[in-house]
């Protein structure tokens, strides 16, 4: 993995990777959240699961904004709108990707160099 470089961005947000504490950090608007892959991944289904709920019914979801409580932020919500859930799905899901793909390269041998 880069040394705190970004792993990933979106129209909204940002994943780095801080090899320090081996965490991943997003950034998404307000909201500042560091985890471990397994907690990325974990949040990564939850909102995946949202996004598929809005984009079976948009209607539904655009009237109001969603709250929704990131791991490791104990009792603190972030409310998004319709498109920010969305584009926090592609994020998450764009950065696992890459996770998944270092993770192959290093289990196979392969490294990559800058």
């Amino acid at each position: 993995m880069p040394n705190n470089e970004t792993l990933y961005s979106s129209c909204y947000g940002t994943i780095r990777y801080c090899p320090h504490r081996c965490q991943f950090r997003l950034y998404f608007g307000d909201m500042q959240v560091a985890m471990e892959t397994e907690t990325l991944r974990q949040f990564a289904r939850k909102v995946a699961r949202l996004a598929d709920k809005i984009e079976r019914s948009p209607i539904t979801y655009s009237a109001q904004p969603t709250q929704l409580c990131p791991p490791n932020l104990e009792g603190r919500t972030f409310s998004f709108c319709l498109d920010e859930i969305l584009d926090l799905n592609d994020l998450l899901s764009g950065s696992l990707t890459l996770i998944e793909l270092n993770e192959f390269l290093t289990e196979n041998g392969f490294t990559i160099r800058s």
